[in-house]
């Protein structure tokens, strides 16, 4: 079952928004017969309201493009599209974003999401971070974090 009602800016360890501010999220029919469908794929709409995952070459400019906000099952045998989450909109975190095939988005696709307000982080390194869900604090480490400084 689809998680439609989650809060923007949740702290879950499988996180995708680098900010919650600008942060769009919508409700999107996934087309069924595409199998398992990972949380950071890159959606189209297709005719009418229907979504699909996007091959690399269907992220372009003529396209409306959303991120997919959760993991979607779309079996081969449903003949209903699945409802789901997904961000219209938003700032994200650099390697989180893929396309159908698990392909990440290269710079050129990155510009092309960046149109449609689908901004991608290339500072923000996703490795070093850990959140804390019991006291909703982000902790961060980094190298040679406590050697030297001016503290």
């Amino acid at each position: 079952m689809s998680n439609l009602y989650g809060k923007i800016g949740d702290n879950v360890p499988t996180y995708l928004l680098a900010a919650k501010e600008g942060a769009d999220r919508i409700a999107v029919a996934i087309e069924p017969g595409n199998g398992e469908v990972d949380r950071g794929t890159v959606i189209f709409r297709k005719n009418g309201a229907i979504w699909a995952p996007a091959a690399s070459t269907d992220i372009v400019d003529t396209k409306e493009l959303a991120v997919l906000d959760e993991d979607v099952d779309t079996d081969e045998s449903e003949t209903v599209a699945v409802a789901a989450g997904a961000f219209r909109g938003g700032h994200f975190l650099a390697g989180k974003l893929h396309d159908k095939t698990g392909t990440a988005v290269t710079v050129a696709m990155g510009l092309v999401l960046r149109k449609q307000n689908i901004v991608i982080d290339p500072f923000l390194d996703t490795e070093a971070e850990t959140q804390t869900i019991a006291d909703n604090t982000i902790e961060t480490e980094t190298e040679g974090e406590g050697e030297g400084g001016n503290g």
